[in-house]
Formats: C-alpha cells, sequence, structure tokens
C-alpha cells in the first residue's frame, strides 16, 4: 500500500465521525435501528470531513474489488459459498480510493453492542492480507446499551493490520468523562 495517510490520520477520522454520531444521532440507539442505519450516518460524518487527501473515498457497504469491479470475496468454512468455495464480503466502511487496491486505507466493521464475532474478525484480517492490502482493519464496539433506562454508548474498538495476530479492543474516548459529556450532549441535542 502506498499512502500518505497513517493510522492516526484515520483514528482522528473515525474519532470525530464517532463524536458526531453520538451527539447527533443519539436517539437511534434508543429507537433500537439496525447496525445498517447508525453505520450509514458513521460513513457520513467521515465521508464530509475532508481532513483527507481529496483523492480518498469513504463508502459504506463497498463491495467492490480493484480496477475490474469483482466483489470482494474471502475463503471462508462454511454454508452460504459460491462456487469458488467463497464468501462476498462487504465491509461497513472502507477508506480507500475506488477502482485500485492500491490506496485501501481502512476496512471498518461496526457492531451496536457486540465483540469478536467470528466472522467480522476472519473478515477484516482477510481484508488486510492480499488481494486486498487494507492498511488496516477496525472492529468497532459502539457500546450502545441501557443503564437504569438510560441509553448509553461506550465505543471500544480493535485495530488490525497484516502482522497483528490478537486483538485487544481499547476505548475510543480516552476519559469517561469525555464519553459521559457525549452521552449527554446528545440525550439534550434529541429532545
Amino acid at each position: 500500500m502506498v499512502s500518505s495517510v497513517n493510522r492516526d490520520d484515520v483514528e482522528a477520522l473515525a474519532r470525530r465521525a464517532i463524536r458526531k454520531l453520538i451527539v447527533e444521532q443519539w436517539i437511534l440507539a434508543g429507537l433500537d435501528v439496525g447496525e445498517r442505519t447508525i453505520t450509514s450516518h458513521l460513513f457520513k460524518y467521515m465521508a464530509i470531513d475532508r481532513k483527507l487527501p481529496p483523492w480518498l473515498d469513504v463508502d459504506h457497504e463497498y463491495n467492490k474489488s480493484g480496477d475490474q469491479g469483482l466483489a470482494k470475496r474471502i475463503g471462508w468454512p462454511s454454508e452460504s459459498l459460491d462456487v469458488n468455495g467463497e464468501r462476498r464480503v462487504m465491509p461497513d466502511i472502507v477508506v480507500h480510493r475506488r477502482g485500485t487496491n492500491k490506496h485501501n486505507i481502512a476496512a471498518i466493521e461496526a457492531k451496536r453492542n457486540g465483540r469478536d464475532d467470528e466472522y467480522d474478525v476472519r473478515k477484516v484480517r482477510a481484508l488486510t492480507d492480499r488481494p486486498y492490502y487494507y492498511g488496516f482493519g477496525v472492529l468497532l464496539d459502539l457500546g450502545i446499551s441501557k443503564c437504569d433506562n438510560i441509553t448509553v454508548w461506550k465505543p471500544s474498538w480493535a485495530w488490525l493490520d497484516a502482522d497483528t495476530h490478537d486483538h485487544q479492543y481499547r476505548d475510543v474516548f480516552g476519559s469517561d468523562t469525555e464519553i459521559k459529556d457525549l452521552n449527554d450532549l446528545g440525550r439534550n441535542s434529541s429532545r
């Protein structure tokens, strides 16, 4: 992968988008909407944040690979395989350059509340390897839960690359005060 975009750039982009998601779309968590609805808003906030080079694209559920427009596929030992013994994959959000695998920066898989879904871990690992070569795979747990009948977001993530074998989740935001303030802002803005 040849790129002037590094992990710090992508982390900052995702962190800004997650902040906006919690504050501006906080009510979605309480309405118990599906993951796809939430990730579509996260994608939107990432795509309009133009701190990345203008030649990069951010896409939601992008399923194509390279310049031939073939579907992304990974080997998968299970049912629902195609005739090649592979399964089509569609990452929730990708940061890349469309039409090539030379600038695949990050593939993000998000869950409302959950970690270590075997399929997502395998998918993210496969996307950091050939032929896709995403620089980073991100397992994002939005940490949406109810506490005393109040919706709370507490996102955490694990970052993987081609050399990472174990994945450790860590909080997206550095302090409990920051996430509490974001939840309070979201709760108050949705009234």
